[in-house]
């Protein structure tokens, strides 16, 4: 198990503007700098499914593909939504009792170590 605490990566300001989470989900999908959900709302629904899918599929790595599928079906009934209600579903599945938010927050504690960059990428 891994440290909670993150002694390697204090709570702030490590990054600057932009977490390396963001930029390296930037790179993966494909887009400028310039192109972010609250400005380019084309993108919200690429971004929207590509999450529901990353939920199904570790669903399925850890044996609860079920749930995974249920979870991304929320999530994708906002698809075509504003990023604000896209941002509101987030939170509510996140803060449901689920797989979901133990894998988040322990891939989140690994954002910028280099030992674990596949695991948060």
């Amino acid at each position: 198990m891994h440290d909670p605490s993150a002694p390697k990566r204090p709570v702030g300001g490590e990054y600057g503007w932009v977490s390396p989470f963001i930029v390296a989900v930037r790179k993966y999908l494909k887009l400028d700098p310039e192109q972010l959900p609250s400005k380019d709302k084309t993108i919200v629904s690429t971004i929207v499914e590509t999450a529901a899918a990353g939920i199904i599929e570790e669903g399925k790595n850890i044996g609860k593909l079920y749930e995974g599928n249920k979870l991304a079906e929320i999530l994708l009934e906002k698809k075509n939504q504003e990023i604000n209600q896209v941002w509101t579903c987030c939170a509510y599945l996140y803060s449901m009792e689920s797989f979901l938010y133990k894998n988040l927050d322990e891939a989140m504690r690994l954002i910028g170590s280099s030992d674990h960059e596949k695991v948060w990428e």
